[in-house]
């Protein structure tokens, strides 16, 4: 794999960083303080998992059409779309009565599966043509490394409200403006997003039916080993159930009074975890002796064993320490697999990011169905045991066997 680390990343494509990280922010803050309303809403954790499944079952049954729409029309023109859907939708949460807020937001998670899967498949699609195959691993760490900065500094914005601001407004007008802002900064540019003939040009390749234009897939010489990492993607989002609910009800636990203050402090330091894990680990000159088949389910291991160290205990150090752990792994291997993937060819590669979305909203869809079940005969801490200890196994087992067969 080359990691064409040094090359210079065109003035356009810092515009499209700086677009995707200001709705990154405004997303994650957004996220928590509606996990926590709909706690304050209905003090159960049942109907956070509930919004996060519909958020989930969303896009799983819309991920197929949008990766067969991301390879064939103006990828740009999805990006804006969907940025402005979103804002528009976010924005009417502060205007729907508290009685009606808790089915507002799960009207509002159904838009949020759909338009944020057709942005993120077509900025990881998009990203070779943009770049011209030029700098592509340098371009995912600084997207990546730039998102859980975000994600970090939403944490600890998160943490700060809980003192300063009272309510949940002012945080989904911050969301709402973030996306209206995305929007414009990609209206502003002038970008290719896709290298091959649009439909419009292509009538007979606009007519394949979705399944077939999947089939196609099975040319791809490496399709067996896109298909064992979209395996171990599933298994990772499934066990990540477990986090994304317990989080919140672990932070509640910690300070019943100020719960966002947890909350917001393990994020943050997750997030900065995985900048970690994005900007030294992926500069590593041992690391970079190494293909992306290895390095992967090593990164995702230490990402779930940091998982579960962060609920074994109620040390703030400790949890911390976790955090940063699991970050680490995170952020480190979610850059390879995408530079991985994103080797495949344009005509191919949104359809491949497609069955990424599919895989990691299938494993959330149902483990925000069964860790609720979990949870009413267990604690948090053993129910993150249960679903992440599989994965650390099973990734580490990989590892071993790549290691073995893998050149280096």
């Amino acid at each position: 794999m080359t990691h064409n680390g040094q090359s210079k990343l065109p003035p356009s494509f810092y515009l499209i960083i700086i677009s995707r990280l200001t709705s990154t922010f405004g997303t994650y803050l957004n996220i928590l303080a509606i996990n926590l309303f709909i706690l304050e809403l209905t003090n159960s954790p049942v109907w956070i998992a509930a919004a996060m499944a519909v958020r989930m079952a969303a896009g799983i049954v819309s991920s197929p059409y949008i990766g067969h729409i991301a390879d064939k029309y103006n990828r740009k023109t999805l990006m804006i779309v969907s940025d402005v859907v979103l804002g528009a939708a976010v924005l009417l949460l502060i205007f729907v009565p508290e009685a009606y807020a808790l089915y507002y937001i799960i009207f509002l998670m159904i838009i949020w599966g759909i338009f944020s899967t057709i942005y993120e498949v077509c900025l990881q699609a998009a990203i070779p043509v943009i770049l011209d195959n030029q700098g592509i691993f340098k371009a995912n760490s600084i997207l990546m490394g730039g998102r859980n900065l975000a994600i970090a500094l939403s944490g600890l914005c998160a943490a700060f409200a809980a003192y300063f601001l009272k309510g949940y407004t002012a945080i989904f007008a911050i969301d709402a403006v973030t996306y209206f802002i995305s929007a414009v900064t990609l209206v502003s540019i002038s970008i290719k997003t896709i290298s091959h003939p649009l439909s419009k040009n292509t009538p007979h390749a606009a007519k394949k039916s979705i399944g077939a234009a999947y089939k196609e897939l099975k040319i791809l010489p490496n399709f067996n080993i896109i298909i064992f990492f979209l395996f171990i993607l599933f298994l990772d989002a499934l066990a990540s159930a477990s986090h994304n609910i317990g989080m919140p009800v672990f932070s509640k636990a910690l300070d019943p009074d100020k719960p966002m203050h947890f909350y917001g402090l393990i994020l943050s330091t997750w997030a900065i975890g995985n900048i970690f894990g994005i900007f030294y680990l992926n500069k590593s000159q041992f690391l970079k002796r190494f293909r992306p088949e290895f390095l992967y389910p090593a990164f995702t291991a230490l990402m779930s064993l940091g998982m579960i160290g962060i609920f074994q205990t109620g040390l703030t150090a400790v949890i911390l320490i976790a955090a940063f752990t699991a970050g680490t792994g995170d952020g480190a291997y979610q850059t390879y697999l995408q530079t991985y993937i994103q080797q495949a060819e344009d005509s191919l590669r949104a359809k491949i990011f497609a069955l990424h979305a599919l895989a990691m909203r299938t494993g959330f869809g149902i483990g925000f169905v069964l860790v609720p079940i979990l949870l009413q005969y267990v604690g948090v801490n053993f129910v993150v045991i249960l679903l992440h200890g599989p994965v650390a196994l099973i990734c580490l087992l990989s590892f071993i066997r790549l290691k073995n067969k893998l050149p280096t």
